[in-house]
Parts: structure tokens; C-alpha cells; sequence
């Protein structure tokens, strides 16, 4: 199948996932078509990548990320057992319905890859990349349910945002340790810092440490750490998605 067939397949399971999550009934349905769009996704971007090796595809942080974070999200819905499921499973498919449709019009395959033969540094550097942007955006999404169930009485305790926080910062920063190994292999120099993509990198990373030690200061509440958390959405799409994306161009 080719890589156009397995994105195209992909965005449709997706999208079919997200309509039927709008309704009770067919919840099952919707469930069913995210498992069918995993396969596909992964699919494509294992085919993606493999045409651009032995070059380093560095463009290709965002969408790698949501194979991932579809494979996450269903896991941990799985695990939560307190009746809000459809509403976060709602809001995971459409999130990665929108953001894979964002690669249509703005496609980014006509960019060069990153001129370096790859190697196990720099494909650690990609994937931890992606896995740490899926954490990071879970735990937004979680945040944002969060907030909108806060009824104004006593906080309930946080429902996975801050577990998923740690964990997307734990990859985050193994993805800087591999690309800085990565750099001394290709070079034998360290990362250059007047490259934005490293600059906003790392302001991530100072983000999201931030957010984390939130819950130190004193007379932090849960709803303050799940804002800063919900924050991160508009941060990584912000900071670390639109550099993903080339100039519009439609593709179908």
C-alpha cells in the first residue's frame, strides 16, 4: 500500500472514530475504528520514514507523535474506570483527526530531510520526541477534563495529567541527551544554538519543568497545575508543531 493510501485510510478511520464518538450508542463503533486507525498510522509514518533514511527526517516530530498518542490515550482510557471515558475519547480522536488533517494543507515532504546519515542517536532523538509531545498533549487533554468537571466545590485529585506530565518530560529530555550524542557523532561539536528548532526545544523543556514544580509551591491547587497543563496544548502546537509545517499546500 502506498504511503498517500495508508495517510488517506488513516485520516478516515479517524475521523469515522470521532463521528460515532459524538454519539452514545455507536461509542463501541468509534473504539473500533481507533483501533483500525493505529495500524494504519503506524503504518504510514514507518513508510515515511523509511524513504527518508538514511537521512534524519527532523520534520516529522508532530505527526509522528500521534500514532503514538492514540496508542497511549486507548490504554489509559482503558484504565479509567469513573464513567468519563466517552468524553476523553471524544476529545483524543478529534485532537488527532485535526492535527492529521492540518497535514494536508500544509505538507512538508518537499522539505529535505536533515543532510546527516542517521543513526541509533538521532532515531532515539526522533521517536523520544514523539513519544514525550504524545505524553504532553494527554495530559493536556486530561487537564482540560479536569477543568471543565471542576463544579467550584472540593478538588478532586488529579486524574492523570500530572502522571502523564512526568512522563513527557522523562522523554523530552532523553530526546535532548540522544540528539546531543547524535551531534558530537555528526560533528564532533555540540548542538548549534542559533537553530530555532533546538531554542524552542528547550523551551519546552523549561515549560513543562515549570509546570511540574507547580505542585511545591505553596498554596498550589490542582486546578492551577491542570491550567498550566491545558496551557501546554496551545504551547506545543504553538512552539513545537507549526515549525513541523510547510508553507499550505493542498495534496489530495
Amino acid at each position: 500500500m502506498t504511503q498517500a493510501a495508508l495517510f488517506n485510510l488513516s485520516e478516515l478511520a479517524i475521523f469515522l472514530s470521532f463521528l460515532f464518538s459524538l454519539f452514545k450508542k455507536t461509542g463501541a463503533l468509534s473504539k473500533l475504528f481507533l483501533a483500525l486507525y493505529l495500524p494504519l498510522s503506524f503504518g504510514y509514518v514507518i513508510v515515511r520514514y523509511h524513504r527518508a533514511v538514511p537521512m534524519t527526517p527532523t520534520f516529522f516530530g508532530t505527526l509522528l507523535s500521534l500514532p503514538f498518542l492514540g496508542l497511549l490515550g486507548a490504554l489509559a482510557l482503558r484504565k479509567k474506570k469513573d464513567g468519563t471515558n466517552l468524553a476523553l475519547h471524544r476529545a483524543l480522536v478529534g485532537f488527532i483527526f485535526l492535527l492529521g488533517l492540518s497535514q494536508i494543507f500544509f505538507p512538508k515532504d518537499f522539505y529535505l530531510p536533515f543532510l546527516k546519515t542517521a543513526n541509533f542517536f538521532s532515531h532515539c532523538h526522533l521517536i523520544l520526541a514523539a513519544l514525550g509531545k504524545a505524553y504532553f498533549f494527554l495530559s493536556g487533554l486530561w487537564a482540560l477534563d479536569y477543568l471543565l468537571k471542576f463544579d467550584g466545590g472540593e478538588e478532586r485529585s488529579p486524574s492523570g495529567f500530572l502522571k502523564f506530565q512526568v512522563l513527557g518530560f522523562c522523554c523530552w529530555t532523553l530526546s535532548i541527551f540522544s540528539g546531543e550524542v547524535w551531534t558530537y557523532l555528526g560533528w564532533g561539536l555540540p548542538v548549534v544554538w542559533e537553530d530555532p528548532a533546538v531554542v524552542t526545544f528547550l523551551a519546552t523543556w523549561f515549560f513543562y519543568l515549570g509546570a511540574m514544580h507547580l505542585r511545591f509551591w505553596k498554596g498550589a491547587t490542582h486546578q492551577l497545575a491542570a491550567k498550566a497543563s491545558a496551557l501546554g496544548l496551545i504551547w506545543l502546537i504553538a512552539v513545537n508543531s507549526i515549525a513541523d509545517f510547510g508553507p499550505a499546500r493542498f495534496i489530495l
